[in-house]
């Protein structure tokens, strides 16, 4: 803690975002497959022009609410957040309307897990509390700022159970209407899907998108302008040239040039033969490009038709080619300039939005905006935009000015300083104010019927539950954590039982040998507005009830980081004698756990000595040494090795 009260005593004169004359300014935030916004802006004697801020509103609200402004969910954040924007330069706002979604879309109930279930809840209670798009248009021209609705258009869900490259069978929504209409999915030359694509060749597939786009121009009148933001969680191709075979595409392409693309080997990228420079591959590939051309045509068309004048963006990854997850389809940028079909184009932008920063270099993807493969030149785009004549902006997403770029765009979930800023205000205040910060207050208390109240999760077999929620609550000082994975059977644990009938109190959690390890976490590190505990000192106290011959593991987690080793690990010995250790350096606590009676046990971490001290109920152990240099967590988790126990009144505090 001695570290973060450091930069809590530096920040502390600092006001929140509310006070226009002391905003945070932005610093390098994280990379995550994003490598540019990791640098400052620089001192570039050249101004840029524009700065865009991409806001996907869904991730924010559940990464850095409820409490900081950077959550967006509540009027007040969003004001705030237009503030810090404007006064850091930005003059565009693409905001993403979780609250206009295409009613087809349906959360997978049966590959749901823990997070996206409590990201729906969250999402619900926000949502239903106030309209955040009218608001966000509201404030962002408040500031000067103009703002732009976004969509994606090819993101439309895995079928349940089924696979996904990079997320296993859990893949947590869907939009049915691919159900409805399966033809309209992108497959490969065995026919095999590519969940969520949609093939733009189709005309239902590009009307029902473009409808969603009118849907909400009407819906917000006072919307600048909407980006067509090509983007996708789908799983991307194992080969850039792997899909694309979907019958309308190869009777086309055979009315045209006399060749059967599914039987024709030149066109099978598993064949040793296979040439990516072959004529006639390019030539299909451009076939695919032109129905994404089109479907701007259209959009264009349409959206003039409802609202002259308004402004379309769309992103690439700056090159000739679309790029993972879409695979080698021609992007004729060139012809969308020269047509007037846009009116900002951003490029150099991240598409896979599954694959995190995975490297798709030798996946035979001809253009990769991350892996700065295949991508044009700035000063080339530029001279095309001036030799058309058109008023077209070119943005990039470096925080840079760049010759032959009006400016760039940045993405406000990859821009984590200003809310760890602003916690690091709440938890300094909260310090001064309570003495202590509870990190993690579970008693395992209101939370049933779990069906109506806890957190779904399907990833461990059969229904179970995660109660609570793994974010910090500045007003209450306190966070429950996020506990599970809970079954409603008492019989299959963890589960939760009422314990009044063994001297509790209420409800506790009953773990046994034949059941999942308990575990209770908080979220953070990377991309989270708080840290690990690693500094300071932290005290963790819980109740345990020990039934004859119970056999216990118990050992701090640091959830997020899960190769790092347990700075702390207790066993319970079916004795009850207790061993700890830290990396794995195991020594006799002399000290045990009774059978059959609750039992208060503390352990109190001083990470500045590099010691932990153990104590069971009045009776306390000598110091044990850390592994200091490893030494962090954010949890705690349970496992019962033979017999059963239960557990209560988890608390984990940190003491000023």
């Amino acid at each position: 803690m001695k570290n973060i009260i450091a930069t809590i005593c530096v920040l502390c004169t600092l006001s929140i975002a509310s006070a226009e004359d002391k905003i945070l300014k932005r610093e390098a935030g994280i990379a995550g497959g994003w490598p540019e916004i990791q640098t400052d802006e620089g001192s570039n004697a050249k101004a840029v022009n524009e700065k865009a801020m991409m806001v996907s509103w869904g991730d924010v609200v559940f990464m850095y609410g409820p409490e900081t402004d950077a959550g967006v969910g509540t009027p007040e954040q969003i004001r705030n957040m237009m503030k810090y924007w404007k006064s850091n330069g930005f003059t565009q706002i693409f905001w993403r309307g979780e609250d206009n979604r295409d009613p087809n879309f349906v959360w997978n109930e049966s590959t749901m897990y823990a997070e996206a279930s409590f990201i729906r809840k969250e999402y619900s209670r926000v949502m239903s509390s106030f309209d955040t798009t009218d608001c966000a248009i509201k404030s962002a021209h408040e500031m000067g700022m103009k703002i732009y609705m976004w969509a994606s258009v090819f993101d439309d869900g895995t079928a349940a159970n089924k696979p996904h490259r990079f997320w296993s069978d859990r893949f947590p929504w869907r939009n049915i209407l691919f159900d409805k209409h399966p033809e309209l999915e992108v497959r490969d030359r065995k026919g095999d899907v590519q969940w969520g694509v949609r093939e733009l060749v189709y005309p239902l597939a590009r009307s029902t998108k473009i409808a969603d786009y009118i849907n909400v121009v009407k819906k917000y009148p006072d919307l600048d302008g909407v980006l067509i933001y090509i983007h996708s969680h789908s799983a991307a191709g194992f080969h850039g040239d792997q899909y694309g075979f979907n019958q309308p595409i190869v009777d086309e392409y055979k009315k045209r040039y006399g060749v059967d693309i599914l039987t024709d080997a030149q066109f099978d990228y598993k064949n040793p033969k296979f040439n990516p420079k072959d004529e006639a591959v390019e030539k299909w590939r451009s076939l695919r490009g032109e129905y994404l051309t089109q479907f701007l045509r259209e959009i264009k068309s349409a959206l003039g038709q409802v609202r002259p004048g308004l402004q379309v963006v769309v992103n690439t990854q700056g090159g000739d080619y679309m790029g993972p997850p879409f695979g080698n389809i021609r992007t004729d940028w060139r012809t969308w300039i020269n047509e007037g079909l846009i009116d900002e184009i951003i490029v150099r932008t991240w598409m896979a939005g599954s694959a995190g920063a995975y490297d798709f270099s030798k996946e035979g993807y001809l253009t990769w905006g991350d892996g700065n493969l295949g991508v044009t030149p700035y000063v080339e785009m530029r001279k095309a935009i001036d030799k058309s004549g058109r008023d077209i902006k070119l943005l990039t997403r470096t925080r840079a000015y760049i010759e032959g770029a009006d400016g760039y765009y940045d993405s406000s979930n990859r821009d984590e300083s200003y809310p760890k800023k602003q916690r690091a205000i709440q938890l300094q205040e909260n310090l001064a104010k309570y003495g202590k910060i509870v990190f993690i207050d579970q008693n395992f208390e209101n939370v049933l019927p779990l069906e109506k109240t806890s957190c779904l999760d399907c990833t461990f077999g059969g229904k179970r539950w995660f109660i609570g929620d793994a974010r910090y609550y500045s007003s209450k000082n306190s966070s429950p954590g996020f506990a599970g994975p809970f079954t409603t059977n008492v019989n299959s644990s963890p589960a939760l039982v009422d314990v009044t009938g063994i001297n509790g109190k209420g409800f506790a959690a009953y773990i046994d040998s034949d059941g999942k390890e308990l575990t209770v976490i908080r979220r953070t590190g990377p991309g989270w507005p708080d840290l690990p505990l690693s500094s300071g000192h932290v005290t963790i106290s819980f109740a345990i009830y020990r039934k004859p011959g119970a056999k216990l593991s118990i050992g701090t987690l640091n959830y997020g980081n899960q190769a790092q080793p347990a700075t702390i690990q207790l066993i319970i010995s079916d004795s009850g004698k207790i061993t700890a250790s830290s990396a794995n350096k195991w020594v006799d606590a002399k000290l045990g756990v009774a059978q059959n009676c609750w039992q208060l046990v503390n352990i109190s971490v001083n990470f500045e000595k590099g010691t932990f001290v153990l104590a069971v109920d009045n009776s306390s152990s000598a110091p044990i040494q850390l592994e200091k240099e490893k030494a962090a967590f954010n949890g705690l988790g349970f496992r019962c090795r033979s017999q059963d126990a239960f557990v209560d009144d988890l608390k984990i505090t940190v003491i000023k």
